[in-house]
């Protein structure tokens, strides 16, 4: 069940309840000591999102859910706040705060997120994406690069490196070239 209220001149607030099932063939393991049962699950989740007018320099959204996670109850808030100086630059900082409760105990989990999209041209693109993860103290970085030589048909570059915060230890680095191209027929 989804519920939509635009306001003008704008804004928007939403209104979402959703049913989730997911079966487990192997224990997720949500948090160290804290793990879900191999079974199947199922849960309803409700989320209440308002988000200020796109079109400002400056807008930002403000959410809050709550409901069943598996084996528990998960309550979340977030909020996301995204500055726009010029057409071709954005800058967003968001945050997440999910405060889980398992039956094999509770999990509190804080993601912190920055991302900047660049345009130097109709054709070339970039990103950068930071995550830290403070349940496993964790830094994911990601930075793409696109050029679109033909209509749909794009050249991607992808940078990704995922690192323990404390120790600095690299756990992941990969370098991904992906081509694709449009066929029409």
């Amino acid at each position: 069940m989804r519920l939509d209220l635009q306001f003008q001149p704008d804004g928007d607030l939403k209104f979402v309840v959703k049913d989730l099932f997911d079966r487990l063939d192997d224990p997720f393991v949500v948090a160290a000591g804290r793990s879900v049962p191999i079974g199947a699950y199922g849960w309803r989740e409700a989320q209440v999102t308002y988000t200020t007018g796109r079109s400002r320099r400056v807008f930002g959204s403000a959410s809050v859910a709550s409901g069943g996670f598996y084996d528990g109850e998960r309550r979340s808030i977030g909020s996301t706040l995204t500055w726009r100086p010029r057409y071709d630059l954005l800058l967003e900082a968001n945050y997440t705060r999910n405060d889980i409760t398992l039956a094999s105990g509770p999990v509190l989990a804080d993601i912190g997120r920055l991302r900047v999209r660049y345009a130097w041209s109709t054709t070339l693109f970039g990103s950068a994406f930071v995550q830290y993860n403070a349940q496993s103290d964790t830094w994911v970085t990601n930075a793409r690069l696109n050029y679109r030589y033909a209509p749909l048909s794009d050249l991607f570059l992808v940078y990704t490196d995922r690192r323990t915060s404390g120790t600095g230890v690299l756990g992941e680095r990969t370098i991904a070239l992906k081509v694709t191209r449009m066929l029409a027929f």
